[in-house]
């Protein structure tokens, strides 16, 4: 059964927040889905965030520090699968903040690693955002060991899962 969380009314740019189960997904003003939350179970143990389209800055700091890191607290855990493959915005406005406001919050409140599961290639007329995003996720995994950047969900889970049974 879907229930509303969030009335585009109710929230900051407009956007609207939706759970059917155990995955919860943002829709932008225009109707279109822009991310989607998956709870552990769908794939054991990972806690699965997946990017659409063209979010804005806004809307991208809207969602993650709002209704993704409540659903995170609620029933996160310490490995998380970021895919961004089929997103085509560049996060180049929001990487600072994350990085300096949200991943401290998040690895105080038990967050362990992050596979960051990127295209393998890029759509016509998509390089430069690929670019972007390859740069980020390399500047992370860079700065902090527990973050991964990976062109496949198999490898990005396989690398937690080596994590999860290191914790073990």
């Amino acid at each position: 059964m879907t229930r509303i969380l969030k009335n585009t009314t109710e929230t900051r740019t407009g956007i609207r927040v939706v759970q059917d189960g155990d995955v919860v997904e943002t829709f932008n003003i225009l109707g279109e889905r822009i991310h989607r939350i998956e709870k552990p179970g769908r794939i054991p143990g990972i806690f699965v965030a997946r990017w659409y389209g063209t979010p804005l800055n806004e809307e991208m700091k809207e969602i993650i520090g709002g209704h993704f890191y409540d659903v995170f607290l609620e029933c996160g855990g310490p490995l998380c699968l970021i895919d961004i493959r089929d997103c085509k915005a560049s996060w180049d406005g929001i990487n600072d903040w994350q990085r300096d406001e949200i991943m401290p919050k998040a690895y105080a409140a038990g967050l362990q690693r992050v596979a960051t599961l990127l295209p393998a290639e890029a759509a016509a007329g998509e390089e430069e955002v690929l670019e972007h995003h390859e740069f980020a996720a390399s500047r992370f995994a860079e700065d902090d060991a527990h973050i991964g950047a990976f062109f496949s969900e198999e490898a990005a889970v396989a690398w937690l899962r080596r994590a999860g049974a290191a914790r073990s």
